[in-house]
C-alpha cells in the first residue's frame, strides 16, 4: 500500500485511527506512522500520508480517542487504499455504446463551486447510464464515474424538494473506548 485516503461522514464525531495490516486476516501488525491518525474536525477529502509503502491483503482500523469515553463514533463515508501506479490502467470502463464525448472547461472561484452542462445530441431513453469524467486541476488529474438512471415516467413532485439522506445506523451498546472494523 502506498497511499490511503478517506471522506468523512461527520468529522465532529470522528477521532483517531490506528491502522494495522495483515497478509492472512488473522495476524495483524501496526503500520508504522499510521497510529493515532487524527481525523477529528477534518472535513472534505483527506489524504493520509504513508511514509513507507507496506504489503497487506487486509487492513484493520481501530477508531479511538486515546482511551477517553466517546458516546458516538462516525466512520468515514469512504476509505480508499492505493497500491501504486505500476499496474494501473488509466482507461474508462467500457460498458456499452459511447453516446457523447468531448472536453469542457470551467473556472471555479475560491471557496465556491461551478457547474458545466454535459449534453448529448439526443435525449436519453429510459435506462441506466454511466458518465465517466477525467477532471484536471493544474498537475492533479482525477478519473470519476457516476451512474444515472432515466425513468420512463417523471417522478412525483415532493412538497419538500430537499434531498433526504438515508442514514444507516449501527447501535453500539455501552460507551466504547474504541471500535474496530476489518475489511
Amino acid at each position: 500500500m502506498s497511499h490511503l485516503a478517506y471522506d468523512p461522514s461527520d468529522a465532529n464525531w470522528a477521532w483517531k485511527i490506528d491502522v494495522s495490516a495483515s497478509a492472512d486476516g488473522q495476524t495483524f501488525s501496526p503500520v508504522p506512522g499510521l497510529q493515532g491518525v487524527d481525523t477529528h474536525g477534518k472535513w472534505g477529502h483527506q489524504d493520509i500520508a504513508v511514509a513507507q509503502p507496506f504489503q497487506a491483503r487486509f487492513l484493520r482500523l481501530r477508531h479511538h480517542n486515546d482511551g477517553q469515553d466517546m458516546n458516538q463514533i462516525e466512520m468515514p463515508a469512504t476509505f480508499s487504499v492505493y497500491s501504486g501506479l505500476g499496474d494501473e490502467k488509466w482507461a474508462f470502463p467500457s460498458v456499452g455504446e459511447v453516446l457523447s464525448q468531448g472536453t469542457l472547461s470551467t473556472t471555479v472561484p475560491a471557496r465556491s463551486f461551478s457547474s458545466a452542462t454535459v449534453a448529448g445530441d439526443q435525449p436519453l431513453s429510459p435506462g441506466a447510464y454511466l458518465l465517466s469524467m477525467r477532471v484536471k486541476d493544474g498537475a492533479q488529474t482525477q478519473m470519476m464515474t457516476r451512474h444515472f438512471f432515466v425513468f420512463e415516467n417523471a417522478m412525483p413532485h415532493w412538497d419538500d424538494n430537499r434531498l433526504i439522506p438515508l442514514l444507516i445506523a449501527t447501535k453500539i451498546s455501552g460507551n466504547p473506548a474504541s471500535l474496530t472494523r476489518t475489511f
